[in-house]
């Protein structure tokens, strides 16, 4: 089955192909940027897509931290996405932070009590992939392990991720143990 994309509408940073009270189906992916990757996120994963607020510096974490912020009464740990997915030279989470612009985005992931604030650079929309299979294109090599594949999409490689092994990644940087 082919890939079939539902538009974005980046005016509103809102579907504009569903109702708001509609439901993602199990073949939609939300489709980002993290770094230099195209990356695609089951969408029934993705609790909601928020703008970049003020984020609180943790000193002493993983570059990937970028710290806490506050949403609708929760404290949220902030991971930079692309800092993830394809760990580069050291620099600070300031650094990275200040390199983060309009359209950065932060994807809240919830799995039971815990949720974790995936900062991307871009939120690109919905992607329905369907049954379509990933092919067995092996993901760049700090990402191994989260991907379980990789789509084309528009002439680009779109890797897969695979949201639980994503918080597992997340869960050891931050030292908690499941």
């Amino acid at each position: 089955m082919p890939a079939t994309r539902i538009p974005f509408d980046s005016e509103s940073n809102g579907l504009d192909a569903a109702p708001d009270d509609a439901a993602p189906s199990p073949g939609d992916h939300l489709v980002f940027e993290a770094g230099r990757l195209a990356c695609a996120a089951c969408a029934t994963e993705i609790s909601e897509v928020i703008s970049l607020g003020r984020i609180t510096p943790l000193p002493g974490t993983a570059p990937a931290v970028l710290g806490l912020f506050h949403h609708r009464g929760e404290l949220i740990v902030a991971i930079d996405a692309g800092r993830l997915l394809e760990p580069g030279p050291p620099d600070s989470p300031e650094r990275r932070r200040a390199s983060a612009g309009p359209s950065s985005r932060l994807l809240l992931i919830r799995q039971g009590k815990h949720v974790i604030g995936l900062m991307v650079d871009s939120v690109a929309g919905i992607l329905h992939l369907g049954d379509a299979p990933a092919s067995p294109e092996p993901p760049p090599a700090p990402s191994a392990g989260l991907c379980d594949g990789a789509v084309t999409h528009e002439g680009r490689t779109v890797l897969r991720l695979v949201v639980p092994s994503v918080l597992a990644r997340i869960d050891t940087i931050l030292g908690q143990r499941p």
